[in-house]
């Protein structure tokens, strides 16, 4: 009886040694390796999960090595200007950085940083992780921040759906002591929990959230510009602008018949992308 104990416990005591060994061969040796081969990025920015793969090319538009464009950020050794940008596909699209950089550079003569964190489908609580994970360890001294329109993404739910950290639209929204530290942890909740727990449709659903990202929305922005200012940055925050024509059909707009002028159609999107019309302008 005593050797069948003994055995036993030593049976089990191998297993866990060898579960133990393999999660943290896979946490902190395979899965680095397999971040960086994949991703091209670091384990704690992909731990993040709001950055791009550098190299990438974005129609025309290049990532750079921290996964966004524009200047990289290193740890700061002289004096000069730093800007960073947040927001959406408007913040990112035609080389909005570069342009911004160029602009800058045409007025101001000294050393220049410009940054941009902005990326198609980012909302104010990306922008919020953004910073909180990555972007609070360095020296910035200008914060331009453009959101408002991708929040209404939130809102493409079943009511009892939503949530204010708007994890029903992306996995990478929900974060936790856990999740944020634990490669193993985060596959196994964003392929297998999440892609359960969110199977609907944004289309059958577009505004059932009743525009409960509303509070969320202003949450993140005040929480942003609270971390900011506390950091020593400026926030420059830009209300969002928007032209929906009074003829305006989902028709009309994918057969050019409307006043935009996008004579190349880069990134065309329709309104009802967000929600109805009456929704969208509301």
């Amino acid at each position: 009886m005593s050797d069948n104990k003994s055995q036993t416990e030593r049976k089990l005591g191998l297993l866990v040694f060898s579960t133990c060994f393999t999660i943290l061969l896979a946490e902190f040796v395979l899965g680095p390796v397999a971040c960086r081969a994949r991703m091209g990025l670091s384990r704690g920015m992909v731990l993040m999960g709001f950055a791009a793969k550098p190299g990438q090319d974005v129609d025309g538009t290049i990532i750079n090595a921290q996964g966004y464009t524009g200047d990289v950020f290193k740890k700061r050794q002289r004096n000069g200007l730093r800007i960073l940008t947040f927001g959406g596909s408007a913040m990112f699209n035609r080389d909005m950085t570069d342009r911004l950089r160029k602009s800058i550079a045409s007025r101001y003569a000294g050393e220049l940083e410009v940054q941009g964190a902005a990326l198609r489908s980012h909302t104010s609580r990306s922008s919020l992780i953004k910073f909180r994970k990555h972007f609070s360890r360095y020296e910035l001294d200008y914060v331009i921040v453009y959101h408002g329109i991708n929040d209404l993404f939130a809102d493409q739910c079943p009511p009892d759906k939503f949530r204010d950290d708007y994890s029903q639209i992306n996995a990478w929204y929900r974060r936790s002591w856990l999740l944020d530290n634990s490669i193993v942890a985060r596959f196994f909740y964003n392929r297998i929990i999440h892609r359960q727990q969110n199977r609907f449709s944004q289309r059958k659903h577009k505004e059932a959230g009743e525009f409960r990202s509303i509070p969320p929305f202003e949450s993140n922005m005040r929480e942003l510009v609270r971390s900011l200012k506390a950091q020593g940055a400026t926030p420059i925050l830009m209300t969002f602008a928007w032209h929906i024509p009074d003829d305006y059909t989902r028709k009309k707009f994918l057969s050019h018949e409307l006043d935009y002028v996008n004579r190349i159609h880069y990134n065309e999107c329709a309104v009802d992308l967000w929600g109805t019309v009456d929704y969208v302008k509301e």
